[in-house]
């Protein structure tokens, strides 16, 4: 019983060491380039941008996911403003005479 507890244990171990998938292991080898869609076209980058994972067009190298995700950052303490005790109003636009269209004339050539 322990033989085969130990011997599927250690299959298990083994088969988390393979590839993802098969296109992975037919691009394993290649340098690593990740591209993403965006508004225009597609753009590719040397390592895989996490907060557009649902972006990904194509690999080529490792999958994704054998890469460590970087850390979030921490939330900033959002606070308002400090009250003043003044306020500023522009000038209010002086009216000008409109003007016709009867006495636009037209520019001769």
């Amino acid at each position: 019983m322990n033989k085969k507890l130990l011997a599927a244990v250690g299959l298990l171990c083994l088969g988390g060491c393979g590839y993802v998938d098969a296109y992975e292991e037919a691009v394993s080898e290649y340098e690593p380039l990740y591209c993403y869609q965006s508004i225009g076209a597609v753009e590719c980058f040397k390592e895989p941008k996490f907060e557009d994972s649902r972006r990904l067009v194509n690999y080529f190298g490792p999958h994704p996911s054998r890469y460590d995700p970087p850390e979030k950052p921490e939330k900033p303490e959002l606070s308002a403003p400090k009250p003043v005790s003044y306020w500023v109003k522009d000038p209010e636009p002086i009216p000008q005479p409109g003007v016709r269209m009867q006495d636009l004339r037209p520019i001769a050539n």
